[in-house]
């Protein structure tokens, strides 16, 4: 009691699995549940679990970082802005690329790590311009260590115009990354937005007058 108490004023959540090999409930799966279900965090319900082996990979260790699983909104009752999360969890651009430890991949259309998380000292990390690596700490870490630099982190329409690779989106009042901001001609070619790779430069452009509504095609200068 003594130990539970300390952990629960250190804000530590206690939780219990019982493994059954089979769907029939034995009488020692059922004394161990007895035996660890009183020592989980409170309320006991929400921090315990009797599952077959099979289920541990679903209904145990898959949820643990999901914020919108049962477990996961318990450990992570609240994510911080520019907290790194699993990078398939984002299945949004915009939450994609606010995390500083991923990258929308155009090519799956789906958030995967970056690769500046593989870099394990400063000195590697800072090296790979290409990835836009930087070396600092994030929300939820403590201490620093090698992450993608998050793009277009501005909270006002100046600023973020400011920035060659955001543009400022009046609807959402947000600065957000901008159409065809790739850094390789694959991924660039590959953008279902409608982009162009300028070899010359090495950059990504969104092609001209693509828009298929006539909003959007008045609002572009060059068309």
């Amino acid at each position: 009691a003594t130990a539970k108490t300390a952990l629960t004023a250190k804000g530590v959540e206690t939780f219990g699995v019982v493994v059954r090999k089979a769907s029939a409930h034995t009488k020692v799966d059922q004394e161990a549940e007895a035996t660890l279900k009183p020592i989980t965090s409170d309320p006991h319900d929400d921090h315990f679990l009797n599952v077959l082996i099979d289920e541990v990979p679903t209904k145990v260790l898959n949820g643990i970082c999901d914020p919108n699983s049962k477990w996961g909104q318990l450990l992570m009752p609240g994510v911080a802005v520019g907290m790194h999360m699993p990078c398939p969890q984002h299945l949004e651009q915009v939450a994609c690329t606010a995390d500083p430890g991923c990258v929308w991949s155009s090519v799956g259309l789906s958030c995967v790590d970056s690769p500046c998380v593989a870099h394990c000292d400063e000195p590697k990390c800072k090296a790979d311009t290409v990835n836009h690596c930087v070396w600092r700490q994030v929300p939820g870490t403590t201490e620093p260590s090698c992450w993608v630099e998050t793009l277009c982190a501005y909270s006002d329409q100046p600023t973020c115009e400011l920035d060659p690779q955001c543009d400022w989106d009046a609807t959402k009042n947000d600065c957000v990354e901008r159409p065809c901001n790739q850094w390789t001609e694959t991924e660039c070619k590959a953008d279902p937005v409608g982009c162009e790779w300028i070899g010359t430069t090495s950059t990504c452009v969104k092609t001209p007058c693509t828009a298929t509504v006539k909003a959007d095609c008045v609002a572009d200068a060059a068309c």
